[in-house]
């Protein structure tokens, strides 16, 4: 690599150490997650009734689209089977990172026959007063969950509303009547 001399007072400490206090960036959140937690994360979920919604209705989007998109219980009915119904939770990483947590629903016999729903829905009650950490066990067919020998902190939480995480998270993924173009492909009404 060439050096050039012209360029040598640029890399001086004195013209490239800034102070602290004249660096300001602000950080708007415009989206947040929408699924459960990873293999490798820990987290938690807030304790609060305030910051949970259940049971709620989710469809798959289209084929390819790993997105999830939220059901108006008015048209719940009128999409039919492919529902999933789940409770919807707030909740964080120890990186900091603030998502939103749809936990399946166990209500029916059908459901407490499918152990990853039954053992997701014990790990996410434990997550509202430690960390965890959930990772699947195929061979058992359920999840696993780590919790901290030694307690972290408590997490810092989101200054929103519960209402304005769930427009970051779901945005325009939603069904709230038939003129939603998501219902319209699933009736085949729209290509």
């Amino acid at each position: 690599m060439k050096f050039y001399a012209k360029e040598d007072n640029f890399f001086k400490a004195e013209n490239t150490l800034v102070e602290p206090t004249e660096v300001s960036i602000a950080k708007p959140i415009t989206s947040l997650k929408l699924g459960k937690p990873g293999k490798f994360d820990w987290v938690r979920a807030h304790p609060s009734e305030e910051f949970r919604r259940g049971p709620v209705a989710l469809i798959d989007g289209p084929e390819g689209d790993k997105e999830q998109y939220l059901v108006a219980a008015s048209m719940v009915g009128k999409v039919g089977t492919v529902v999933k119904l789940v409770e919807l939770s707030a909740a964080v990483t120890k990186l900091n990172t603030s998502f939103i947590w749809p936990v399946p629903l166990v209500n029916t016999a059908k459901d407490r026959e499918n152990r990853y729903n039954v053992t997701h829905r014990d790990v996410y009650q434990l997550a509202q007063g430690q960390w965890v950490r959930m990772y699947a066990d195929t061979a058992q067919g359920i999840y696993r969950v780590d919790t901290e020998l030694i307690p972290s902190p408590d997490p810092v939480w989101l200054d929103l509303t519960f209402n304005q995480m769930l427009q970051l998270a779901f945005g325009e993924r939603y069904i709230a009547d038939e003129n939603s173009p998501r219902y319209k492909e699933l009736k085949g009404l729209q290509l």
